[in-house]
């Protein structure tokens, strides 16, 4: 199939990493793509990998509101657009993430814990969802580690170390904050990643 008449070219929009590089054909789940995008029984979309059309299909109650596309995987971009009766309704887009480079810290303060989120990002901000990055925590102030880890890493002497490894591009500190409160440091690394820092 063609372009859909009065479709526009995906804007160069950053969402998240495409998945790993595959040596053949890999059908791309639009449902995966367009998350968030609301489907009735008359709609279509038309997904563009890198700004070219691989074509218009139907995505709405006869098809359970999933469709797919055999392409095979290259870097950069994927962008489904929704149609309605041929209007645009709805676009999302998924992009390649380039190599782990910095950190992005979350801090949730409560009354005796705190939980550090940790990501791994690339230059441009975009998680690296397949990163297993080895990184170190350092807690200063009225603090102390009770646990770091990532998804599937190996602690073979507890969690209460301060090295893990990302997982699937995150990790997750906890914290047992001291009675009486008082200003907290904690500062993420990781070999070849800038050194991040939040403050609780």
């Amino acid at each position: 199939a063609g372009a859909h008449p009065g479709a526009v070219e995906p804007p160069a929009a950053a969402a998240a990493p495409a998945p790993p590089a595959e040596s053949g054909p890999d059908p791309v789940s639009v449902c995966t793509v367009a998350e968030g995008i609301t489907f009735s029984l008359r709609d279509s979309v038309e997904l563009f990998q890198n700004g070219k059309s691989l074509g218009v299909q139907s995505c709405g109650k006869e098809t359970r509101f999933e469709t797919q596309f055999n392409t095979v995987y290259v870097p950069g971009e994927l962008t489904v657009v929704a149609y309605e009766a041929g209007v645009e309704i709805g676009r999302t887009s998924l992009k390649t993430s380039g190599k782990a480079a910095k950190l992005a810290l979350a801090a949730e303060r409560y009354e005796t814990l705190a939980f550090i989120n940790v990501d791994v990002l690339d230059q441009d901000g975009l998680l690296v969802a397949d990163s297993k990055a080895p990184l170190s925590i350092e807690v200063t102030g009225a603090a102390r580690l009770l646990a770091f880890g990532g998804v599937g890493a190996l602690h073979r002497k507890g969690y209460e170390l301060s090295q893990t490894t990302a997982g699937e591009g995150h990790a997750l500190a906890v914290l047992k904050l001291e009675k009486g409160g008082g200003k907290v440091t904690v500062t993420v690394c990781g070999e070849g990643i800038e050194k991040t820092a939040v403050e609780l």
